[in-house]
């Protein structure tokens, strides 16, 4: 039961930073980051029915093929979300990109001839992801905004721990394993939506 709670919190955290950047879609990036913690929300409700007790079929294929998906685009459009703040606005052709290719990543992932592609590039773009979480808030730091560095630097860290607690390195239980990794989602998506909605443009603050 508790795994089914931490995942009801997560939901609770990750539509409500969702919610919160769909507030101020206008601001560049905003969107994307509103789209990777929506897609969050979008396993852990699966995973509340599952760890809840209710184990059809469906609901097990329906948390574990959106777990597959999230590995994949939200880390992809948090990059997304996050470079504005770095470098300013983004072009059309670099939106769509940043849209589209994820996605066409989700399909090859869930075709047995390319899962390998799948696994791969979520792998990556996870450490991606770490690299530009951490080098957007050394960068809002260094610009005076040491609340939103602060913040998407704890989200880093948290991601990062929920990802050893999902490969099992820090040797817990099955159950208390996922706990982890659930508490480290929940405090990478707070830290991820207080950062973006602290964090300006660069191009904005440069004028």
């Amino acid at each position: 039961m508790n795994n089914a709670i931490f995942e009801a919190l997560l939901t609770a955290v990750t539509l409500y930073g969702a919610s919160k950047l769909y507030a101020i879609r206008a601001r560049p990036g905003a969107m994307f980051g509103a789209a990777a913690l929506l897609c969050v929300t979008a396993a852990a409700s699966f995973g509340i029915l599952r760890y809840g007790g209710v184990t059809a079929g469906a609901i097990v294929a329906a948390n574990d093929n959106l777990a597959i998906l999230a590995t994949i685009v939200a880390p992809s459009w948090t990059i997304a979300a996050l470079l504005p703040a770095l470098r300013g606005g983004q072009g059309a052709l670099s939106v769509a990109a940043w849209w589209l290719v994820p996605a066409a990543i989700v399909v090859l992932a869930f075709l047995p001839a390319t899962t390998e592609i799948g696994e791969i590039y979520a792998q990556a773009i996870g450490l991606g992801m770490l690299l530009a979480m951490l080098m957007a808030a050394i960068s809002l730091a260094l610009r005076g905004d040491g609340a939103a560095g602060a913040a998407l630097a704890l989200g880093a860290v948290s991601y990062g721990v929920a990802a050893f607690a999902a490969m099992g390195a820090f040797g817990f239980e099955e159950s208390a394993a996922l706990d982890l990794f659930h508490a480290g989602i929940c405090v990478w998506a707070a830290g991820l939506a207080f950062g973006l909605i602290r964090a300006a443009p660069a191009s904005s603050l440069a004028e």
